[in-house]
């Protein structure tokens, strides 16, 4: 079977000048396109790179063009993917002047050393990926940072299954917004981005609270130890809802479940397509 679940960050109405329809037609042309190239390819990997290069290219989501800006004036975005078939995790953290942060991170799959991080992470696309110099930061979000605008998350996620039983899960964003230059949130990190042969998962949210739960290796792990993906998603949210934490997240199984959740602070944009139908929604 084929799946693909997205999402397009947790608090990505933070900018209320942008309209909800705005990201759910944003959403849903991209799943559409992004199922259509999966059953094209039946690949996940592949497709979980086009997918998150659609979403960094739409400005409204904080991950590639359109990323936050930090105190410094900077933009530095991080992103991970992990491949069940390869049994993989790989990241950029804080790289620059890139266009596609969701591509250099997949790239690093084939490598040994499969996390790098700022100037070395920049380097290594430059000039061993041959990527271009780009400028990620738009007029909107340099307003933002004029008007001392002040974000509190933005990430986007995609996970997808192939008919091989593949599952990837990556994760790209340009971080908390206004944060001090050099912090590292949860998105390249398996607190916010895992996959295995049982399921994947994307978080989104105040990146620090999910690395204090651990969210997405915890949820990775009540699956393998039994529990159904609804509720080990359940399970998580609602222990992270105790603590009054921002967290909103999507997952796959191996069976084709889609499972999502969001803490009751939060609001998380979805979208999922299978053979069936497209659907876009909020939680």
């Amino acid at each position: 079977m084929q799946r693909i679940i997205i999402h397009g960050g947790c608090g990505a109405r933070e900018d209320y000048n942008t309209r909800f329809q705005d990201y759910h037609n944003h959403l849903l042309t991209i799943i559409k396109q992004a199922y259509s190239f999966l059953q094209k390819s039946d690949d996940a990997l592949k497709t979980a790179v086009f997918t998150a290069k659609c979403l960094e290219d739409v400005p409204i989501f904080n991950a590639g063009t359109g990323s936050r800006l930090q105190q410094d004036g900077q933009v530095r975005m991080s992103a991970s993917i992990m491949d069940s078939c390869l049994g993989k995790f790989a990241a950029v953290i804080n790289i620059q002047d890139i266009q596609y942060p969701s591509e250099v991170a997949a790239s690093l799959l084939t490598h040994q050393h499969s996390i790098l991080a700022a100037n070395e992470a920049t380097y290594y696309a430059r000039h061993r990926l041959k990527m271009p110099k780009y400028n990620p930061i738009t007029e909107h979000r340099y307003q933002e940072y004029l008007e001392l605008k002040k974000g509190l998350t933005g990430t986007i996620g995609v996970v997808v299954l192939d008919h091989s039983n593949n599952i990837v899960a990556l994760t790209s964003t340009g971080g908390a917004g206004f944060e001090v230059p050099g912090r590292v949130g949860d998105s390249p990190t398996i607190a916010g981005n895992y996959a295995s042969k049982i399921m994947g998962i994307s978080c989104t949210g105040i990146g620090e609270q999910i690395i204090n739960e651990a969210v997405a290796a915890k949820v990775h792990t009540r699956v393998r130890d039994g529990m159904s993906l609804q509720q080990a998603v359940d399970k998580s949210i609602k222990e992270s809802d105790a603590l009054d934490d921002y967290v909103g997240l999507i997952a796959l199984d191996n069976k084709g479940n889609f499972a999502t959740g969001s803490t009751s602070v939060a609001q998380t944009l979805y979208a999922y397509h299978d053979s069936r139908c497209a659907c876009t929604f909020y939680q």
